[in-house]
């Protein structure tokens, strides 16, 4: 998984495990890291591939 390494929000893919998460702190501890989406297969996600409505 891409850890946490700011301070500011930040979210968070993990190709290993297919999951989508969302850390509000940056760092992955201070605040729990929320998974927004698990994805079913293994998939190549880039920022543009995200729309925040």
């Amino acid at each position: 998984m891409t850890r946490p390494s700011a301070d500011h929000g930040q979210f968070l893919f993990d190709a290993k495990a297919l999951t989508f998460s969302w850390d509000a702190d940056g760092t992955g501890n201070a605040a729990p890291v929320v998974e927004l989406a698990e994805f079913a297969k293994a998939l190549i996600l880039h920022a543009g591939d995200i729309l925040i409505v």
